[in-house]
């Protein structure tokens, strides 16, 4: 697997945005923050401006839908490994 990933178990990664808030303890070992200020985005924070994406990259699933469709594979999608999608103040 691992098509347009780096993590074994999914073909594909969409982060609809980077960045959250910590709501809860469960939040103290975000590996997601810490790959961000690693990248050099500093996006963790109910202050923090979110990192947001080109409409080339909302394109990318409707592409690996239109591929699964062809070969009849279906693929997995890790979506907002860098995100909370609950969040309530994003954008």
């Amino acid at each position: 697997m691992a098509q347009n990933s780096s993590i074994e178990w999914t073909d594909h990664t969409f982060n609809p945005w980077w960045g959250c808030s910590k709501v809860s303890p469960a939040c103290d070992n975000c590996y997601a923050e810490l790959w961000a200020k690693r990248m050099g985005h500093q996006v963790w924070g109910t202050s923090a401006n979110r990192r947001f994406f080109s409409d080339a990259h909302w394109n990318e699933p409707l592409a690996w839908n239109q591929e699964a469709a062809v070969t009849e594979q279906r693929k997995r999608v890790f979506c907002a490994s860098m995100a909370d999608v609950f969040e309530r103040n994003v954008g």
